[in-house]
C-alpha cells in the first residue's frame, strides 16, 4: 500500500495502525516529504523494497502509476482547515507562524492566498499532477475542474477521517491481514481554546471558496467509501440468492429479489408490498427457469410520479428493455410486464424513476420525510404474457 499522506486527517494513527499488519523491515512512515523531481528515485527504491510505505508529497511525485494501491484520507473541510491554522499558530517553524499569531483569522485566511485554499485538494492533485503549473497556464478552476476526477481515480481507498476505524475493519476483511495497532492514537493535537477554535471556524465558514474543491473532495470520499462497504460485503458474504425480506418471488428454480433501494415490507390487501426508495434507481435481480421470459409485478400506487413514468434497464448494458404498462380495472394501480429475452438466465434490472420524492412534498397531511416513488406487488415471472 501507498499511503498518500494529507496533513491533518488523521495520517500519523492511520499509518501506526496499518503498518503494524505488515513486517517492520518491510514499513516507510514517518520520515520526510518525498519530493519531485528530487526524489523519484528514491521512490523507485521504495517501491521495490517496502510493502507500506506513508509519506507526505511534493510534486507531481506519482504521476506515473504506481504498482501499490493508494490509500488517501480526507477530513470534513472546515474542520482540517481550521485544525490547520491551529496548528500552524502552534508551530513557530511554519513560514506562516507569524501571520497566523498576529492576525485575526479572517484576515489570515484572506492573505494566505494559495498556501490553504481547498488545501486537501490541493495536495491530493498535485501529487499526480503539475498542477501549480497547469493552475499558472489554464486558470485555477479549469485546472482543478478538469483533474479533480482523474486524481480521485488513481486511488484505491479514499477515506473520510471519521471512517478510519470501520476502514480498518473492512481493510482487515479484505485483505485477511490483522491490524495489531488497532486503536493506537499518534499526534493528537492539544485540547485547543474553545475561543479559538470557534473564531476559525466562523472564518472559514465565512469563504466557502476557500474549502469548494476540498467539499467536492469530501462528499466524492463518502460516496466511495460507502461503495467500498458494500464491496466488502459482498467478499465477505457472497450475495447467494437468498430466502431474506428482498426475495418479492419464490419460484421452484429460482426467484426474484429486489437487491437494492427498497424499503422493508409491509402488508397491504393481505399481500406482501415493497416502496422503493430513497434513489430513483431500484435494483431488481432476477433467476429464471427455460421458459420464463417475463418479468410481472403490479404497482398499488405511487408518489409524486406517473405510473407511465417507470422504465426498466438492464443494469449491465444500460439496454431499455420492452415494457407493457396496463391499467388495472377502476384504476386502482398498474400491472407491468418486462420482457426478459434479451437477457441471461441470472440477470439484474435497474427500474428508474423520474423522481423519489418524501410526503411532506407531495401530500397535504403526510409529513414524513421518507422518500418513495411506487409501492409493488405480486411479483412473478411466467412464460407468456397476461393474456
Amino acid at each position: 500500500m501507498f499511503y498518500l499522506h494529507l496533513p491533518k486527517t488523521g495520517g500519523q494513527t492511520v499509518a501506526t495502525r496499518l503498518a503494524s499488519a505488515f513486517d517492520p523491515d518491510k514499513v516507510h512512515m514517518f520520515q520526510g516529504d518525498l519530493e519531485f523531481p528530487r526524489d523519484s528515485e528514491k521512490l523507485r527504491t521504495l517501491l521495490r523494497q517496502k510493502e507500506f510505505i506513508e509519506t507526505h508529497v511534493a510534486g507531481a511525485m506519482l504521476s506515473e502509476p504506481i504498482n501499490r494501491p493508494i490509500l488517501c484520507t480526507v477530513r470534513e473541510p472546515v474542520g482540517q482547515m481550521v485544525s490547520n491554522w491551529l496548528h500552524i499558530r502552534r508551530e513557530p517553524s511554519n513560514k506562516w507562524h507569524r501571520a497566523a499569531v498576529s492576525l485575526s483569522p479572517e484576515e489570515f485566511f484572506d492573505s494566505a492566498g494559495d498556501d490553504v485554499i481547498n488545501h486537501q485538494a490541493t495536495g491530493m492533485l498535485s501529487a499526480f499532477f503539475p498542477i501549480r503549473a497547469l493552475t499558472d497556464s489554464i486558470g485555477y478552476y479549469r485546472a482543478f475542474n478538469q483533474h479533480l476526477q482523474s486524481g480521485v481515480d488513481r486511488i484505491r481507498w479514499l477515506v473520510p477521517t471519521e471512517s478510519i476505524d470501520e476502514f480498518l475493519d473492512l481493510w482487515s476483511a479484505e485483505t485477511k491481514r490483522r491490524v495489531p495497532n488497532r486503536t493506537a492514537m499518534v499526534n493528537v493535537a492539544p485540547p485547543e481554546i474553545a475561543d479559538d477554535r470557534t473564531r476559525g471556524i466562523i472564518a472559514v465558514r465565512a469563504r466557502p471558496h476557500i474549502c469548494a474543491f476540498d467539499q467536492l473532495l469530501y462528499q466524492m470520499a463518502k460516496i466511495r467509501f460507502a461503495e467500498y462497504r458494500r464491496e466488502v460485503a459482498e467478499l465477505v458474504a457472497p450475495w447467494s440468492y437468498p430466502h431474506d425480506s428482498r426475495r418479492a418471488c419464490r419460484m421452484e428454480c429460482g426467484g426474484i429479489w429486489l437487491t437494492d433501494n427498497w424499503y422493508d415490507p409491509e402488508i397491504t390487501n393481505g399481500k406482501r408490498a415493497w416502496w422503493c426508495g430513497p434513489r430513483r434507481v431500484s435494483e431488481v435481480r432476477i433467476w429464471r427457469a427455460n421458459g420464463e421470459r417475463f418479468l410481472k409485478f403490479f404497482v398499488k400506487d405511487v408518489n409524486g410520479i406517473t405510473y407511465r413514468d417507470i422504465i426498466a434497464k438492464a443494469k449491465e448494458t444500460d439496454e431499455r428493455l420492452p415494457i407493457v404498462q396496463e391499467e388495472v380495472q377502476g384504476g386502482n394501480g398498474m400491472q407491468y410486464t418486462i420482457d426478459l429475452d434479451s437477457l441471461r438466465e441470472r440477470d439484474t434490472i435497474n427500474l428508474l424513476t423520474p423522481e423519489c420524492y418524501p410526503a411532506i412534498v407531495t401530500t397535504k397531511h403526510d409529513m414524513s420525510l421518507v422518500r418513495q416513488s411506487f409501492i409493488a406487488t405480486d411479483w412473478t415471472l411466467e412464460q407468456a404474457p397476461a393474456a
